[in-house]
């Protein structure tokens, strides 16, 4: 058979248009195919899960109420542990036991016998707490902050609910001349016990109370001025001469006093100071002290401890109240 050379082509289109929606189908049954499906399981159990539910044991910042054993847990958040004894950094509320919690806020820790770092209030048992601050560990006898004070029991600027009267003592003053009670007689007298190698504590105070005089002067009459006095614990190293060499540097109307080893120990603890000498190097030693800054009155008792460190501004007020107060009570 002979085509006819006019006779027109069949159009080869539509065969054309069947091949690429075959393709096209082909290709989306095998791309429908490759595409995983995703299940979203409620599984009680979801340990395996790449994007489980909260209820996660050693989950990194877990969420509200998303674990009740974060034990290892690192900044977890309010009420999502109740047991982080390794957390760390936990905010309030967010931890009933942190035994070794680092850095816990306020509230949050009902027992840091090793917190470190603890806020005021937050450890009615800070035995060995580290820097901890006032008002946070109610037996600080081992306390570590200053190195050369223990701090006090008794409250800060407070006075005594009654004056408690001081045993009969004798010491030495800095100018080798006797200093006993009869020299707290008819004057007020600030008194505290420290040493003159002391690195941190004494100077402060000393440098606190002369500032104190000088704003004292302005607001009281000559008669309601105390007296300075620093008696040393370290009778071995700090004779007359050395105690007066070191006061006056700071004031010159301040009084050194040294004791003997018996008067220390006796008048010491007629004020509820204490003291310990601390080996240290091969021959050398340091000594721990208490820090308290004590009130006498005119009539030679005790009537106020102020606890260390001590506000300039607060110190100052607390000692007119008390000078005001016991001359309305005469």
């Amino acid at each position: 058979m002979v085509n006819d050379p006019n006779q027109p082509r069949r159009p080869r289109t539509g065969i054309i248009i069947t091949i690429v929606v075959i393709l096209l189908i082909i290709l989306g049954v095998y791309l429908f195919h490759k595409k995983p499906v995703e299940v979203n399981n409620q599984s009680t159990d979801n340990t395996t899960q790449t994007q489980s539910a909260p209820a996660t044991t050693d989950q990194p910042n877990s969420t509200t109420d998303s674990t009740t054993d974060n034990s290892s847990n690192v900044n977890a958040t309010p009420g999502s542990n109740t047991d982080n004894s390794n957390n760390l950094n936990s905010t309030p509320g967010s931890n009933t036991d942190n035994s070794n919690s680092l850095n816990s806020t306020p509230g949050s820790n009902p027992d840091n016998s090793n917190n470190v770092n603890a806020t005021p209030g937050s450890n009615p048992d800070n035995s060995n707490n580290v820097n901890s601050t006032p008002g946070s560990n109610p037996d600080s006898t081992s306390s570590a902050t200053p190195s050369s004070a223990m701090t006090s029991s008794q409250p800060n600027n407070g006075a005594l609910p009654n004056p408690k009267p001081l045993s009969s003592f004798k010491l030495t003053d800095d100018q080798g001349k006797t200093f006993s009670n009869d020299n707290l007689k008819d004057r007020w007298t600030l008194l505290f016990f420290g040493f003159s190698r002391c690195g941190d504590v004494c100077p402060t105070t000393l440098t606190q109370l002369n500032k104190m005089m000088g704003q004292l002067q302005q607001n009281l009459p000559s008669k309601a001025l105390p007296q300075v006095v620093m008696i040393t614990v370290d009778p071995e190293t700090d004779t007359t001469s050395v105690m007066h060499n070191y006061v006056k540097k700071f004031n010159p109307n301040f009084i050194g006093a040294v004791p003997d080893t018996q008067a220390l120990d006796s008048f010491s603890k007629d004020l509820g100071m204490h003291y310990e000498k601390v080996p240290q190097g091969s021959n050398g030693y340091v000594m721990n002290h208490s820090a308290d800054l004590y009130l006498i009155n005119p009539e030679g008792n005790l009537v106020a401890s102020f606890a260390y460190p001590r506000d300039d501004a607060s110190l100052v007020q607390s000692y007119e109240n008390i000078v005001k107060s016991n001359n309305q009570s005469k």
